[in-house]
């Protein structure tokens, strides 16, 4: 009887085991999935390239790896919104491309080779009469599945073409190529334009005693990891920097589970204040006394901007669009020379390889921006040795 007893309580205790779940954050866009051996509950916040807000929400719950219950809101607007978004954003584009004697010429999706059509829900693609250079695609894939293999036609479409080009994507609205005469154009005064903002959301503000204490800053060191980047002791600039913290807020309790890159040490002399926690996109920030989500900055203020005009920091990444199938030359490529060291690129793709600056959305051929000075050779061959190789 005893033995049986010992069995039973066993049973129950690996039941109750079986119960318990174990907390995990989604690298979907902040969803929480508590997930038990018996079951799993998933409360869902993920991106969604097709939802107004940028977000789908909801919740799911599976018993034995079989779906039993769960909503989800997609918050998709009518069928009316999305194509006056498209609308705004053609005539913005547009008032780009051409002048008074120009006409937009419409390109078909057919022209884009090896395109994947089935997984293209919009495709609008115009170009210039009188400047055929001058073009822009908008693209909307389905589902928002933005997969590397459906959008590298139209990088490759692009990167063919011009040495240098712009490319933009947001949660908000579709992925925008775009190429005119200077490449200059605003990308996030574009989106503001076309995407209306839901004012009447509930928003939380940074704390005003965090506020008062950091408006005493007079010095800011600015820190990526443990390298110091920069010292501000401006007024006006650390001015700027200090109204765009004031007009942060936080919307909702959700937040990309991304970690801060940068650091803002905030001085009152020797005095350290606090540091604000900068994100990678320049518009997300937390001070270090706060023990919460990060806040985002309303005012219009990109601190990306700031850190590259205070020091020696660029935005910038590379990028490969050689075909992962092709067999490239091994022979080592010098695309680029500068006080006596050659660089190289490790087979012969120059053509193929890029660099895209991040805050004028721009890309080039890497070899361009080096010939043209926008990026050091040393600062690549540092970055990406497995790129460009110096010698």
């Amino acid at each position: 009887m005893k033995k049986k007893k010992i069995i039973i309580i066993v049973i129950i205790a690996i039941f109750i085991l079986m119960l318990i779940p174990i907390k995990d954050r989604l690298w979907d866009g902040g969803s929480t999935e508590y997930k038990a051996v018996l079951y799993k509950y998933t409360k869902i916040h993920r991106i969604s390239q097709t939802s107004s807000t940028g977000y789908e929400d909801g919740w799911e719950l599976k018993i034995l790896g079989f779906h039993v219950a769960g909503e989800i809101n997609t918050y998709v607007e009518a069928e009316q919104d999305m194509n006056k978004l498209v609308s705004c954003l053609e005539n913005e584009l547009g008032g780009y491309l051409v002048t008074e004697q120009d006409d937009l010429i419409e390109i078909q999706l057919s022209e884009i080779k090896n395109v994947n059509k089935d997984k293209i829900d919009i495709f609008k693609g115009k170009y210039a009469s009188k400047h055929k250079d001058n073009m822009y695609f908008i693209i909307f894939p389905k589902n928002g599945t933005y997969e590397s293999e459906v959008m590298n036609v139209f990088d490759e479409y692009f990167s063919k073409r011009f040495t240098t080009y712009q490319t933009f994507s947001s949660p908000v609205i579709p992925i925008i190529y775009v190429h005119t005469e200077n490449n200059d154009i605003d990308m996030e005064d574009l989106t503001n334009k076309c995407v209306t903002n839901n004012s009447e959301k509930q928003s939380k503000s940074i704390p005003s005693n965090i506020i008062k204490k950091i408006d005493k800053t007079n010095k800011i060191i600015i820190n990526a990891g443990d390298k110091e980047l920069g010292v501000i002791k401006d007024s006006n600039k650390i001015k700027e920097i200090l109204n765009a913290i004031s007009s942060a807020n936080r919307y909702g309790e959700y937040c990309l589970s991304d970690g801060h890159g940068f650091e803002f040490k905030m001085y009152d002399d020797k005095k350290l204040i606090d540091t604000i926690q900068v994100w990678g996109d320049g518009k997300r920030i937390l001070p270090e006394s706060i023990n919460s989500c990060y806040y985002s900055i309303s005012n219009g203020t990109d601190l990306r901007k700031i850190i590259e005009n205070e020091t020696d920091y660029i935005f910038y990444s590379i990028l490969d669009y050689s075909d992962p199938g092709e067999t490239c030359d091994t022979a080592l490529e010098q695309i680029y020379e500068n006080n006596g060291h050659k660089y190289y690129l490790n087979c012969i793709k120059s053509d193929k390889v890029m660099i895209k600056f991040m805050i004028d959305n721009k890309v080039m051929t890497l070899k361009s921006a080096l010939e043209t000075n926008l990026i050091s050779a040393d600062k690549i061959a540092d970055d990406y040795p497995d790129v460009l190789i110096k010698k």
